[in-house]
């Protein structure tokens, strides 16, 4: 099963000292369990429910602390 990627860097990763920060954007439309919910705005607001999603936003920051030099900073289902 391979996902669909869409890398979207910010800050400036050549340089020391720079806030690095990496987006990967990921989804598996034949995946059988979600890996999230998202309710829109405006879904909300016409009453309807949340739904499943199969696709998620990664942020990675740079750090020593993570194995390949980056730590998740954030990880947010999204709907596409």
């Amino acid at each position: 099963m391979d996902p669909w990627f869409r890398p979207q860097r910010s800050g400036q990763p050549g340089r020391q000292g720079t806030r690095g920060r990496l987006a990967l954007e990921a989804a598996w439309p034949s995946r059988a369990e979600p890996v999230g919910r998202v309710q829109l705005e405006a879904m909300l607001l016409a009453g309807r429910e949340p739904v499943d999603v199969r696709a998620a936003r990664v942020v990675l920051r740079r750090g020593p602390a993570g194995p390949y030099g980056f730590v998740v900073l954030a990880t947010v289902p999204f709907y596409l």
